[in-house]
């Protein structure tokens, strides 16, 4: 007989999953609007300073920082944002930028 293992429901699981896909594109959102390399050579600036240096409206902008923030992309102090060292990876000035690393060669199939 198959012995159960108890866990999470498979919907949390699922949500888990999705959930995945929203941070991985939010990292590609705030990258490609360079508010890590604004943040990085500049120091901490406000959403409004963001939002205007990126041509992004401040709300959506807002939601996307604070999504990053609690998994350490970002910090919040009052109306403040500062990258973080994880953050700081995603500048395009950054000695190890992630930013726009070349893409890897394919694998010939079997």
């Amino acid at each position: 007989m198959a012995e159960t293992v108890a866990g999470p429901p498979p919907s949390a699981v699922m949500v888990q999953l999705l959930g995945g896909f929203q941070v991985s594109k939010a990292v590609y959102v705030v990258a490609e609007l360079v508010v890590a390399t604004i943040l990085e050579q500049e120091g901490p600036k406000t959403i409004a300073e963001l939002a205007e240096r990126t041509g992004m409206r401040c709300e959506p902008l807002h939601r996307l920082v604070r999504s990053l923030a609690p998994l350490g992309v970002f910090t919040t102090d009052g109306d403040y944002v500062t990258v973080t060292p994880i953050g700081a990876t995603l500048s395009e000035k950054h000695p190890r930028s992630l930013r726009s690393r070349p893409p890897r060669p394919r694998q010939r199939a079997c």
